[in-house]
């Protein structure tokens, strides 16, 4: 990832190639994309659409990325302070989303600073909120939900890089 400048973010290529399954075929593709001030860390494949969804440390939101390169906002909820770790359940058409606060994000609040860890699931077509799990009240210390995945029933599981739970 380069920086240029203290209003744009370019990278250069995105976890180095983005692979995509699309009739059995699968094309390793490098994208660059400018995404101003995200700090991209998370990205999700949305085999359906042919495009990438990247999460923002940064700013919180989660963003679109055409094989193109092409970036769009699409999704700006207040309860994402920094989106981290995302995953596609593409049975229930759901994007999953580990939230947490670093201290790095606009939206960092004292109250938030390394306590939140939470899952939240938006509608892949619409990006409105459909689920939002507060995890930090499960365990007691310093929270950050990094990383997600999904078992084939649908349940989410979460890692928390500050406390040892899953």
């Amino acid at each position: 990832m380069h920086v240029h400048g203290p209003r744009a973010v370019i990278l250069a290529a995105l976890a180095a190639s983005a692979v995509l399954v699309a009739g059995g075929a699968r094309a390793a593709a490098n994208i660059s994309f400018t995404a101003p001030e995200s700090y991209p860390e998370g990205v999700a494949v949305h085999v359906a659409k042919k495009e990438l969804l990247v999460s923002s440390m940064h700013m919180g939101t989660i963003g679109r990325v055409a094989m193109d390169g092409k970036y769009q906002p699409f999704i700006e909820d207040e309860r994402l302070i920094s989106s981290v770790g995302m995953t596609v359940d593409s049975k229930r058409n759901l994007l999953w989303v580990a939230i947490a606060d670093s201290g790095l994000s606009v939206r960092s609040k004292p109250k938030t600073k390394r306590k939140l860890a939470a899952a939240a699931a938006f509608d892949l077509a619409t990006g409105k909120r459909v689920a939002y799990h507060d995890l930090g009240v499960l365990a007691q210390g310093e929270h950050f939900a990094n990383d997600l995945t999904l078992d084939e029933q649908g349940n989410v599981y979460v890692t928390d890089s500050f406390s040892p739970v899953i």
